[in-house]
């Protein structure tokens, strides 16, 4: 499972970090984005898991048509299948970017070589982010992705998903741009069952969406809470590593819940000790620290920390 005990830094905790941004109010609204797919390896099954991870560790809203590709020119290998996906998250532009979307690239084998054009089982890219324009290519993020204005492979999908989504620089609708990229593009559009689908959650925002989609309540939102602390889990938690400390409280708990679980009930820990321990999966050791402390899951006395007994998830 990736959110198993961390053994190091995730890959890419660096470039996270470079785009760190405050912790936002507890009722800041989540955001909306499209990420791209591609694969060409097993691409039904890779293109199929990925929207599994996406659905687990996000708020998955819906699925575009699959649409088959042929590799670039002078490329070798099979063709490429191709999709988009509209998500909401509390990830920040780059935390989705290099935590959540790579750390799903890897599990699936992803291998980044040289040649963008090289086969992969899986290629997942921040399309739109709402009307966020971010442009630092030296720190390997530009959002807008540029590719939806150049490469009719990840227009059509994602014009296909959200037709009235406005470009934020380029001012036109995606249905738009897609138009004046599909001509003689040789892009062929597969039948709704090409990939097999996760349950998609309803949106919380209201207006409908383009795409495959579920009606009735969203696996977010499910009463049952076991399928909820998942979740929680999932989208928190990348490779062992917590790519951000939720803001609301009830998902902060889940996951204090779960990392008190790595100490012993009823011994002893010296705060270094406790620090180190923390620091696996977080570097803001003294929030975490506290916040169990205020949580009920540990106590303190003398610079000393306790698990309490009967502190569980």
């Amino acid at each position: 499972m990736s959110r198993g005990l961390p053994s190091g830094s995730t890959q890419g905790q660096a470039a996270i970090d470079a785009f760190a941004e405050p912790v936002p109010a507890p009722d800041r609204r989540d955001a909306r984005a499209i990420v791209s797919l591609g694969s060409n390896i097993e691409a039904r099954e890779h293109l199929a898991a990925a929207l599994r991870l996406l659905a687990a560790r996000s708020r998955l809203i819906a699925v575009s048509r699959i649409f088959e590709t042929e590799p670039a020119l002078g490329a070798r290998g099979p063709a490429f299948l191709n999709a988009a996906a509209m998500i909401e998250t509390e990830l920040s532009p780059a935390e989705l970017k290099f935590g959540l979307l790579r750390g799903i690239e890897g599990e699936l084998g992803r291998i980044r070589l040289p040649d963008k054009n090289a086969p992969r089982t899986i290629d997942l890219d921040v399309a739109l982010y709402g009307d966020r324009v971010i442009d630092l290519p030296d720190r390997g993020i530009r959002i807008p992705d540029p590719d939806l204005l150049a490469w009719p492979h990840v227009a059509l999908p994602a014009a296909d998903l959200a037709p009235d989504w406005v470009h934020p620089e380029d001012g036109r609708r995606l249905a738009e741009i897609a138009a004046g990229l599909e001509g003689g593009s040789g892009i062929r559009t597969l039948g709704a069952d090409a990939v097999a689908l996760p349950r998609l959650a309803a949106s919380r925002w209201d207006g409908a969406d383009a795409g495959h989609r579920l009606d009735g309540p969203g696996s977010g939102q499910t009463s049952d809470g076991d399928s909820w602390r998942e979740r929680v889990l999932d989208s928190f938690l990348v490779r062992g590593r917590l790519v951000r400390i939720p803001a609301r409280r009830k998902k902060r708990r889940v996951i204090l819940e779960h990392l008190v679980e790595r100490f012993e009930p009823e011994r002893d820990y010296p705060e270094a000790e406790l620090n180190r321990i923390l620091a696996d999966y977080h570097d803001d050791v003294a929030t975490l620290r506290r916040e169990l402390v205020v949580e009920g899951l540990m106590v303190r006395a003398r610079g000393v920390y306790r698990r309490l007994h009967g502190s569980e998830a």
